[in-house]
């Protein structure tokens, strides 16, 4: 992986980063402070960009085979493009932390196999589930913290497409996970036609936002200095 390790104001921009390796393989692995990633072509595999600490990301594209955003970060995404075999991210979001948020982004889930379940003589493969966000149960039964419960995910003014109609998932049950704090939210959906998406059939554990009542908090959340602990981003 290309790598930006406790570093503080880092721009990366304009230029592609390829991860060829299948599995675990990130195209980029953030852990660091007020870091932009700006205009760049990021290809990797499972957990294709991992990130820690404050990220600005703006005009990028993505492309992972799934988890494809593994975030323990404030990651802020602006006009920003996913493509993701499998689940978009796994998101792992501290306590005290506001996490992946999507502000007029577009993901498109890619109708292939993942590569890992393909025989060597390409026959075979299992499709995955292309939800936006998934916190399956993570670690022993009951033990504290074996999960993310403060998991926080945010689409403001998404377009989509192959994304399941609960779009969301799958999420630890109880009385195994606490999910009350978990933040999984969106407001104004579209598939990349510009139509409304039909989130009737949404995981229960996503609040979906709405005008007039929640104009604050879209407000906020589409603010980077809000979700970003009052960091300001400026794009060199």
């Amino acid at each position: 992986a290309f790598s930006i390790y406790n570093s503080t104001d880092i721009q990366l921009s304009t230029f592609t980063i390829n991860n060829y390796f299948i599995g675990q393989a990130e195209a980029l692995l953030v852990r660091g402070e007020q870091i932009v990633i700006d205009r760049m072509t990021l290809n990797g595999s499972g957990d294709a960009l991992t990130t820690y600490g404050a990220i600005y990301m703006v005009d990028s594209k993505l492309t992972g085979d799934g988890d494809t955003i593994l975030g323990y970060a404030a990651l802020f995404c602006l006009r920003c493009e996913i493509h993701s075999v499998g689940p978009f991210t796994w998101t792992r979001t501290p306590e005290g932390s506001h996490g992946n948020v999507f502000v007029d982004s577009t993901f498109i889930g890619i109708d292939r196999p993942l590569p890992w379940t393909v025989n060597p003589d390409g026959t075979g493969g299992r499709t995955a589930s292309k939800a936006l966000a998934r916190l399956p149960r993570n670690g022993p039964v009951g033990a504290p913290g074996a999960n993310f419960p403060h998991a926080e995910m945010v689409l403001i003014n998404a377009k989509t497409q192959g994304v399941p109609p609960e779009g969301w998932g799958p999420v630890q049950e109880p009385p195994d996970f606490d999910s009350s704090k978990v933040r999984f939210m969106e407001y104004g959906t579209k598939d990349t036609e510009g139509r409304l998406v039909d989130v009737s059939q949404r995981h229960p554990v996503v609040r979906q936002l709405t005008l007039p009542g929640d104009a604050q908090t879209i407000a906020n959340y589409s603010n980077p200095e809000f979700v970003l602990g009052g960091w300001k981003p400026a794009v060199d």
